[in-house]
């Protein structure tokens, strides 16, 4: 809870949402979406850059019973945004992001240990998927395993059909990163992504839209890496702390 995120310069990275104000007692929060993401990508120059990623489950096909698996979707500059290195191989590349060329595997340094006996020549073997061949490209660094200790690998991002629709922007559950630049401080960078955010609202949204969202205090917020880091822990840990001291 109290050490920094084990990221290069971890107080400029910031997790992105949506949050209503005035809805839920204050304590609405929605998931960022990939209308958003490119709006913000494309117009914020407070920030050196962002990066999406969303749960992605499936089987890996054996000789025997599949596996159910979990990993993330990510962009190719994800793991640059971040400021890691990979332990072994490379990471995607923007080339591999389209559909279609997208079949490329990169490990959690956890689940290349347990599954796969930490094998130094795992790059360039290739898995079974949903069905489909993967190639493994790369095993990631252990910090990565912070933001979801049970992702065992990462696959390039590919948006789901209705999130091209820029309709969908406030619908998406993309979970969405930026990076401050130097000597930005967090207040003016959400004050950034909310005017712009207010601009679409203004010139895209349907009079209805605009009325709720105005009614329900909507504004783009943004939430340090460290605290994302640490919400998966506070609770128990405040639970055990509360036992203790009873």
């Amino acid at each position: 809870v109290l050490k920094p995120a084990p990221f290069h310069e971890p107080e400029r990275l910031v997790q992105v949402y949506n949050a209503f104000d005035k809805l839920d007692g204050g304590s609405a929060r929605q998931d960022a979406s990939v209308p958003q993401y490119r709006d913000f990508k494309d117009n914020a120059n407070l920030f050196e850059g962002f990066a999406i990623m969303r749960y992605a489950g499936t089987t890996m096909d054996e000789d025997t019973t599949p596996l159910r698996v979990t990993g993330m979707r990510v962009n190719a500059g994800f793991f640059e945004l971040l400021g890691v290195r990979p332990l072994l191989g490379r990471f995607g590349t923007a080339e591999e992001d389209p559909v279609g060329k997208d079949r490329v595997l990169v490990l959690t340094r956890s689940f290349w240990e347990t599954r796969f006996n930490a094998d130094p020549n795992i790059v360039g073997q290739t898995v079974r998927l949903g069905g489909e061949t993967w190639t493994i490209i790369g095993v990631a660094p252990r910090s990565v395993e912070v933001l979801d200790r049970y992702t065992m690998f990462f696959k390039p991002f590919e948006p789901l059909p209705n999130e091209e629709d820029a309709r969908a922007r406030y619908t998406g559950k993309t979970i969405l990163f930026g990076r401050l630049g130097p000597g930005v401080t967090r207040t003016a960078a959400e004050q950034q992504l909310h005017a712009i955010d207010h601009r679409y609202i203004e010139d895209q949204a349907t009079p209805a839209m605009r009325t709720y969202f105005e009614s329900a205090g909507h504004r783009v917020r943004l939430a340090s890496i460290g605290a994302q880091v640490a919400d998966a822990v506070r609770r128990p840990l405040t639970l055990l702390q509360a036992g203790a001291g009873f």
